[in-house]
């Protein structure tokens, strides 16, 4: 077929050159070189034409299997009912759904650097310097909010050393600083300083979940390593069967729903995950709901799920689902308190912190209690000294009192003595007054009757008549 069209064409030009060769009688020269030329030019005409026209029809063959590749590729392969390979759409679907997965298991744990490099930790500042040995940039940005723990076992637990801000990351730099973000003890910082090796950094402090344990086999070991005496039963006993002494609203139950029922509240992974009960359920007993894709899930007749106390409450009273009693536990499961491990830590700073202050408080106020006290004792001796010395004052004055007393009261006596002797000098010179008084009016009446005064001067010197 490739060969045809060369082949036809040199027949033709064949056929064409003894045709015009065989004019030469009736054609001129330049009639018979024009003719020669248009039958080249024809020729190679006809071959491009012919050629174009393959080539069109060889690229359409191959559009159309571009285009039904394309189509598989969009929508993809399939073979009768079966599906063989999924289309862009599919995978689109499928993306979105692992992207949704992805998006909610990172809303639970956020971003997660594992096997970072611990270069120092500074014991006064509590600042930590690591390094994170990833092939691809870590993504870390300054003012990130970090939750650090010491790398350890998985069956053992890494120590969490607490909250850090990052205050260093640069791109492409795989060294990075964190100070605390929140006020630590002597003794933290302390402890934060000794840590060596490696540690794990989240974006999100880990959840609580019911399936904390659930992968290991020595259960009841770990909770014992892990927690105190008096909240170990609690974890041991999550979703074991309830028992008089649980807390009502720590009671979940086991319903079997009799009618069909729509509801946006629904058991999701933290409410309601299987976690090993201690009684394990009958084998013909589905498994418990799981949180659905969408916003809403369809209960069935026959359905058997785990619910909260007031929404089994509801549902039992609207005659929706009843305890599936069949169970070893009656469909009355204890169910633990998730906790909220980041605002505990935080909460236990803060109360520490504030218990600190009071400490320091209390403490200064003791201070100064004791300096107080010491300057009391000190002014209770000095008073003493001078009590002391005061007594032998008053036990002196007290003599000298005694002796002034005395002496006052010879003074009183000697005074009395010496007032009757004036009272009677007193009245003695009265008396001799009197006398000396008379004397005088007869001393005057004599010198007057021997001596007559001048008229005038006895009118201007006489003393007047008694």
């Amino acid at each position: 077929m490739e060969m045809l069209i060369p082949g036809l064409c040199g027949l033709v030009v064949i056929i064409g050159l003894v045709a015009i060769v065989m004019s030469r009688a009736n054609w001129s020269v330049p009639q018979m070189v024009l003719m020669a030329f248009t039958l080249l030019g024809s020729l190679v005409f006809f071959y491009f034409a012919a050629r174009t026209f393959v080539l069109a029809k060889n690229w359409n063959e191959e559009l159309k299997k571009y285009v039904v590749a394309i189509d598989q590729v969009e929508h993809g392969k399939s073979q009768g009912n079966q599906i063989l390979e999924n289309g862009i759409e599919q995978l689109r679907l499928d993306r979105m759904r692992v992207k949704h997965k992805v998006d909610v298991a990172l809303a639970d744990r956020g971003r997660v650097w594992h096997e970072v490099n611990l270069v120092r930790a500074n014991a006064d500042t509590g600042e930590i310097t690591a390094t994170v040995d990833d092939p691809s940039p870590h993504g870390i940005k300054a003012e990130t909010t970090l939750f650090v723990f010491e790398q350890n076992e998985k069956e053992k637990g890494g120590k969490y050393l607490g909250e850090f801000t990052v205050t260093v990351a640069k791109d492409g730099d795989k060294q990075i600083k964190m100070l605390p973000s929140l006020a630590l003890s002597q003794g933290e910082l302390t402890e934060i300083s000794r840590s060596r090796g490696r540690l794990d950094l989240y974006e999100i402090m880990p959840v609580d979940s019911h399936a904390l344990f659930a992968s290991f086999e020595n259960r009841d070991e770990l909770i014992k390593a892990a927690f105190a005496s008096d909240m170990q039963p609690e974890y041991s006993r999550d979703f074991a069967p309830a028992t008089d002494k649980d807390p009502p609203e720590r009671v979940y139950h086991w319903v079997k729903f009799a009618k069909e029922w729509s509801s946006d509240k629904v058991p999701t992974e933290k409410e309601a995950a299987p976690v090993a009960p201690a009684v394990a359920p009958p084998a013909a007993a589905p498994a418990p709901a799981a949180a659905p894709a969408t916003a809403s899930h369809v209960f069935k007749p026959g359905d058997i799920a785990l619910f909260d106390p007031a929404t089994a409450a509801d549902l039992k009273a609207k005659g929706i689902a009843d305890d599936d009693t069949s169970r070893p536990d009656k469909g009355l499961v204890f169910v633990r308190e998730l906790r909220d491990y980041a605002q505990l830590f935080r909460e236990a700073t803060r109360r520490r912190t504030e218990l600190t202050a009071q400490i320091a408080e209390v403490t200064g106020q003791a201070e100064r209690i004791q300096a107080a006290q010491t300057e009391v004792v000190a002014d209770v001796a000095a008073i003493e000294k001078e009590r002391d010395g005061l007594k032998k004052d008053l036990a002196k004055f007290q003599a000298e009192r005694e002796s002034v007393t005395a002496f006052v009261a010879a003074v009183e006596k000697r005074n009395e003595a010496l007032r009757a002797e004036l009272s009677q000098i007193f009245r003695a010179n009265i008396r001799m007054a009197g006398e000396l008084d008379q004397l005088n009016r007869r001393l005057q009446e004599e010198i007057n009757r021997r001596n007559p005064p001048v008229q005038s001067q006895a009118s201007l010197a006489a003393p007047p008549a008694r």
